[in-house]
């Protein structure tokens, strides 16, 4: 995206709301690892210090390319 969004408590809701129907999709168990901006408020909810915020939904998949695991880092886009 060309223009950086606003990083505002309603771009967070929207963005944990984008994080659980990624997780509905994945069923009970999702098999992904969250990354980016949503994470310090997970991990360091009693803080003093306020994260900046974010306007997305960072997560690292597993993918299976017909019925192969994925090798981590051998998918790179050039």
């Amino acid at each position: 995206m060309s223009e950086d969004l606003e990083r505002t408590g309603r771009a967070r809701r929207a963005a944990e709301l984008a994080l659980v129907r990624v997780c509905s999709h994945y069923g009970e168990r999702p098999n992904f690892v969250l990354l980016g901006g949503l994470v310090p408020a997970m991990l360091c909810s009693d803080s003093a210090r306020l994260h900046a915020g974010t306007t997305d939904v960072d997560v690292q998949v597993t993918l299976r390319l017909l019925g192969v695991l994925s090798t981590p880092g051998a998918w790179r886009s050039p």
